[in-house]
């Protein structure tokens, strides 16, 4: 029997991606169409970059000689790397530079991006957007990303950049003329660039900044308080200003909870945890389980259950204890070990990610970091359904927003859950996501493969709606293999006609020559709307696949199949009918006094005269001595440091070999890493390099994973062996194990053969 009309189920919009445009089907997934030369939106450069600036911060406090070692390390061309742990000024000293850079005037003024939780291919689309302007949502191919930034010029800042060195230093090259500040609490040792280490204020600064947030001057007796506090906290100013919030709400320790104890730091965290109402403690509970991820107060508000959540953040974020981010919250670094000590981060992820599947809410695209999050915490506890669920949930938003790295990530995930349950309908559906993908963005060999394995899944399933969408876009790309069986004899019920393609802009072409990516490549010209009779169109590189030293790759291979004839070029309206609709020094022999005079300071709000009970002074008092740290280096480049040692995780199989038969899909094989050691180790980039790199196709949560000891993770590889590389040569290629930024590698050899068919 015919399936149901399937219009209804088109959502709304649509996204341009090399030579086709996207719909999105909401059941049955991404619905592509040919798009010729002249109809596709044509970006144009903006008269000034757009970025939406952070608020700045009041005046820099002790920080004159960090922000001239920046200055001038910009001025120099150089990346300037700014290091240091939470909380101790990093996304101050950032906004600073970035509003004076703005107020001077600088050439191309500035481009500011929370990069926390972001891959580099949505990095990249920022800075694109940041600098063109189109009618409607454009993800650029590799090489168009490259011709369109390789001469802009301005600041780009990325705070809170976790990408692994190699991703960064990626982008990086594809912006050649831009200023970069980077902010990250690990070195990444980029290349031609510094790291600059922040250190603790002095007492001076502590001190200004505590009268500036007490927003008055200190007694005499505060100072000194204030003073010994600073010192026993090494001058880190985000918990200066939690002091100072503790002193104007005269808040203190609850008698119900144990005394704090452990290094001045560690107590001073357990006290400012403890002056939590139950409340707060409420609507911190998930930021806790997602350390750096920013959820919105609504959100938080219905996993909490805590109503007037967003008047509890907005008081949260005053006292120090919270950051905003686009109108979402994460929680301060300094306050994430204490708080995160009283709550149930594994009962809190599991809440989080049960409310993000249920909930009829769409996705945004500022939640991307949590959606990732999410699946990477779904994945290690096992949750294969809630991943599948997770990403289908988010799967438009990430689509038609332009957010194709973490698109990507997620389907990614969707499609190891899929396989690890045997859930052939789900993995067709990820396998049709992922192939269509690739072959909006150049890898047409790649990703017909995963369309045809696609395809033959939802056939054996015989799920013909499915099917007729996948093979929809494989005509649309350029041929489709013939049905499995002859069509039924009652006519399908008809479809409406499509929305109609983006609209041409008025014709502004953009100046700047072509660029090819890293390995490069010969540009070629827009090639003119081909006829009927032309032979399959080959692919674009495909995109972002190796870093720039590899050599470059042979291209992939056009598929054997030809082409249909006129129908794979009729018009987008016509053809869609027939086919498709279309839908990131401790001083410890201060300890006990410092909190006997800070508890003092506190309960009693500046008032010299009230002595300290005896039970406050007898719990400071028994605080256990500490061992003196090492003294921490104040600035510091990337030279003269120690080779970095090899990934700490165990890999295995350290080879996979493959058999398929000519430019079809072969039996998935998989590899995992698991954590050996005792401390968690974060992964970097996983990818697949060598000459044949491109019949090799990897899919898996291990990228810039974070693993537990003894937790692991796995990467899912397919051969797809291309017609052009010949019947009998074996490919070969590796796949590569990076760690994040600290340079240590493994790998796993790869090797395909040819099978008859």
């Amino acid at each position: 029997m015919p399936g149901p009309v399937l219009s209804d189920a088109v959502l709304g919009g649509q996204v341009m991606a090399g030579e086709h445009s996207v719909y999105m089907h909401a059941e049955h997934g991404a619905v592509l169409d040919y798009v010729p030369p002249e109809a596709r939106a044509v970006p144009r450069l903006r008269a000034s970059p757009r970025s939406v600036l952070p608020r700045d911060f009041p005046p820099l406090l002790g920080r004159d000689d960090d922000v001239r070692a920046v200055q001038g390390l910009l001025g120099t061309g150089a990346p300037a790397e700014i290091v240091g742990e939470a909380g101790i000024g990093r996304t101050a000293l950032l906004r600073h530079l970035s509003g004076r850079h703005a107020e001077a005037g600088e050439p191309g003024s500035v481009l500011f991006l929370r990069a926390q939780g972001r891959p580099g291919q949505d990095i990249l689309q920022f800075l694109f957007e940041g600098f063109y302007e189109c009618q409607g949502p454009v993800v650029p191919t590799a090489p168009e990303v490259e011709r369109y930034l390789r001469d802009r010029e301005g600041l780009v800042v990325l705070d809170d950049a976790d990408l692994a060195r190699r991703e960064l230093e990626r982008v990086m090259s594809l912006a050649p003329r831009c200023m970069f500040a980077i902010a990250a609490e690990q070195r990444r040792f980029l290349g031609g660039g510094r790291s600059i280490t922040l250190g603790g204020l002095d007492e001076h600064s502590c001190l200004a900044l505590a009268e500036r947030e007490l927003r008055r001057a200190l007694t005499e007796h505060e100072r000194t308080s204030l003073g010994r506090l600073a010192l026993a906290l090494e001058g880190h100013p985000l918990r200066i200003v939690q002091a100072a919030h503790l002193m104007i709400a005269r808040r203190r320790a609850r008698s119900d909870r144990a005394a704090p104890s452990g290094s001045p730091r560690d107590q001073f965290d357990e006290l400012v945890a403890q002056s939590l109402d139950s409340h707060e403690e409420g609507v911190l509970g998930p930021l806790t389980a997602l350390p750096g991820v920013a959820l919105g107060a609504r959100r938080l508000a219905d996993i909490t259950g805590v109503s007037d959540a967003p008047r509890l953040l907005a008081s949260l974020e005053e006292r120090g204890l919270v950051h905003s981010h686009s109108g979402g919250y994460s929680l301060a670094g300094a306050a994430r070990a204490a708080i995160g000590t009283d709550a149930d981060s594994s009962g809190w992820r599991e809440r989080v990610l049960d409310h993000y599947c249920r909930a009829t809410e769409a996705v945004s695209a500022v939640e991307a970091p949590a959606v990732l999050a999410l699946l990477d915490a779904g994945a290690k506890a096992g949750n294969q359904r809630a991943v599948i669920q997770l990403a289908r949930n988010a799967n438009a938003t990430l689509a038609l927003g332009a957010l194709w790295g973490t698109w990507r990530e997620a389907l990614d995930h969707a499609l190891v859950a899929a396989r690890g349950l045997r859930d052939e309908p789900s993995e067709a559906w990820a396998l049709h996501q992922l192939g269509s993908r690739a072959a909006c963005l150049g890898d047409l060999h790649g990703g017909t493969a995963l369309l045809n394995h696609a395809l033959h899944l939802r056939e054996s399933l015989d799920d013909d709606e499915a099917a007729s969408l996948t093979r929809h876009n494989l005509e649309a790309l350029g041929g489709a293999p013939p049905p499995l069986s002859a069509p039924a004899a009652t006519p399908p019920a008809p479809l409406p006609t499509p929305p109609a393609p983006l609209p041409t802009p008025p014709a502004t072409t953009p100046s700047e020559p072509l660029l090819t990516p890293s390995p490069p490549t010969p540009p070629e010209p827009l090639p003119a709307p081909p006829p009927s009779s032309a032979p399959p169109r080959e692919p674009s590189m495909p995109e972002w696949r190796s870093p720039a030293t590899e050599p470059a790759p042979s291209p992939p291979a056009a598929p054997s199949r030809p082409p249909p004839a006129a129908p794979s070029r009729r018009p987008l309206g016509e053809r869609a009918r027939r086919n498709w609709p279309p839908p990131k020094p401790v001083i410890a022999a201060v300890a006990a006094i410092v909190l006997v005079f800070f508890v003092v300071l506190v309960v009693s709000g500046g008032d010299e005269d009230r002595p300290a009970s005896s039970g406050e002074a007898g719990n400071a008092a028994k605080a256990p001595p500490q061992p003196k740290e090492a003294p921490k280096r104040r600035a510091g480049g990337g030279g003269g440091e120690r080779a970095p040692k090899a990934l700490p995780a165990a890999i295995t199989p350290k080879t996979l070999q493959f058999t398929a038969p000519l430019d079809r899909l072969s039996k998935p094989l998989s590899v995992r890493a698991t954590n050996r050691g005792a401390a968690k180790i974060t992964l970097g980039k996983v990818l697949v390099e060598g000459e044949d790199r491109g019949n090799f196709f990897a899919t898996g949560g291990c990228n810039r994973t974070t693993l537990s000891r003894g937790e692991s993770c796995k990467v899912v590889l397919s051969f797809v062996p291309a017609s052009r590389g010949g019947k009998t040569r074996t490919r070969t290629a590796r796949l590569i194990f990076s760690d994040d930024g600290r340079g240590g590698r493994q790998m796993v050899s790869l090797e395909g053969s040819v099978a008859s068919p």
